[in-house]
């Protein structure tokens, strides 16, 4: 029961408390990799992606003869900043090469995507983001994680 003072709201978040944790729904936990993917999720994107998807679509808005550009919405101004300012990669052929050599080493999207936004420098800095890669899990030694940084800062300095 819940107390006489309180909201209906809060009644009812307390109400489905029990329903989560009876099993019923799997808890998220990222270094498990159960993270609510599923086939009605869309896959996710690195921010340097969401920047060209943007910008294309900037240029798009441009073009359109009835003033399409200006009535671009405050969303969409504020995103496209966004991505913009926490983009690592700028050249759309080094955003490429960073999915593609991060695919290679059979990541899932999301640690993909958290490692090409936030590029670690250090396995032990990588590990502490995507708890995933911890040796003994996916990756069999901190060498390979290690490799994997390495080849993505050498994209970054060549873009």
């Amino acid at each position: 029961d819940a107390e006489p003072n309180r909201s209906s709201g809060s009644r009812r978040r307390r109400d489905r408390a029990p329903a989560a944790m009876s099993g019923m729904e799997e808890e998220e936990n990222a270094a498990e990799l159960k993270i609510g993917e599923g086939p009605s999720l869309p896959s996710p994107l690195m921010n340097c992606e969401v920047a060209i998807i943007l910008e294309h679509k900037w240029e798009q808005l441009q073009h359109m003869s009835d003033g399409g550009a200006d009535q671009v919405s405050q969303v969409f101004e504020k995103s496209q900043a966004y991505v913009k300012r926490f983009s690592r990669y700028k050249n759309p052929d080094a955003v490429r090469q960073v999915r593609e050599t991060l695919s290679r080493y059979s990541l899932v999207e999301f640690e993909l995507c958290t490692l090409g936004n936030l590029c670690p420098d250090t396995a032990d800095e990588a590990k502490a983001l995507v708890p995933s890669l911890v040796p003994g899990g996916r990756f069999d030694s901190d060498d390979r994680v290690d490799k994997m940084l390495n080849d993505l800062s050498l994209i970054k300095k060549f873009e």
